[in-house]
This record gives structure tokens, sequence and C-alpha cells, in this order.
């Protein structure tokens, strides 16, 4: 069975993944989109990897993947979410409260 292809979040939410969205599917891949920049930019900042590329060169993950991800071009699977966290060393996916408290603000 094929999986039919979805629109990216991108095209669906301006200002992605800046803006909240009303989708509590996609709102949650916005916090995981948020919550991967914060802890990049933390790595950066840090001294530990030198951009978005190098964390990306370092998690063995294409930069285009880690940038389509970020800019909302591609939504990640359970794999790559894995991976990243692996990378990252800590869960990226939002709690469930905390996916539920920024539908309600």
């Amino acid at each position: 069975m094929s999986r039919s292809s979805r629109t990216s979040p991108r095209q669906r939410y301006h200002g992605w993944p800046n803006n909240r969205v009303d989708d509590p599917i996609y709102e949650r891949v916005r916090l995981f989109a948020l919550a991967l920049v914060e802890h990049i930019d933390a790595e950066i900042a840090a001294g530990r990897v030198t951009s978005r590329r190098g964390f990306a060169e370092a998690g063995g993950f294409a930069h285009s993947t880690l940038t389509k991800l970020i800019n909302g071009d591609a939504v990640p699977d359970g794999v790559m979410i894995a991976a990243l966290e692996v990378a990252c060393g800590k869960s990226l996916w939002p709690s469930h409260h905390r996916a539920e408290s920024s539908l309600k603000d």
C-alpha cells in the first residue's frame, strides 16, 4: 500500500515553524522542529558544532534533509525522529502536556 502525498507544513501554515497551528498533529511536528532548532543553536553557541550543516554531518544526516524538516518542506517519519533524538542525546518530540498546552495558548 502506498502512502498518499501530503501537503508540506510550510505550504499549509504561514510562518512555519514560528507560528502556532490549530491542527494538533501538525502542532506536534512544529514543536518538534522548534526543539530541534533550539538544540542545534545551543550546540553552535557552545562551540560543539559550527553550523547546522556541521550538526547534520556529525549526526550522519544530509544537510538538505535537516533543512527540509526545519523549514517544513518535509514531515519526519518515526525513524528520522528517533535518529535525531539519538544524535541530540535527548527527547525532542513534545510531550502530550506540552502539545496540549501549546494549543490552549
